[in-house]
């Protein structure tokens, strides 16, 4: 799932409003997959763009803290884990 989400935040990118529709379109789709979570994490961590990087984490605060209180208690330790990672890593 990284790869196509990697792709639809990249139309939010591009400085053409026909095409940040359509990526608009994709990710409104896209959030109604439960697996969004492990997608956006996957962006956030693979990715070599910072802006995709960015976008994937602002989504994440976003998807994760309306659903925190639903996750289990290992996976949100996991994801406090993998953010941290992920933030001592980042050079932008």
């Amino acid at each position: 799932m990284a790869a196509p989400l990697e792709g639809i935040l990249h139309k939010l990118l591009v400085p053409n409003s026909s095409v940040i529709q359509e990526g608009t379109r994709e990710l409104k789709q896209a959030l109604k997959d439960p697996n969004i979570v492990p997608g956006l994490f996957a962006v956030l961590t693979s990715s070599d763009n910072p802006q995709i990087r960015q976008l994937s984490a602002v989504l994440l605060r976003r998807r994760v803290v309306k659903q925190w209180t639903k996750l289990p208690p290992d996976v949100g330790h996991n994801l406090k884990q993998i953010s941290l990672q992920v933030l001592l890593r980042e050079t932008e």
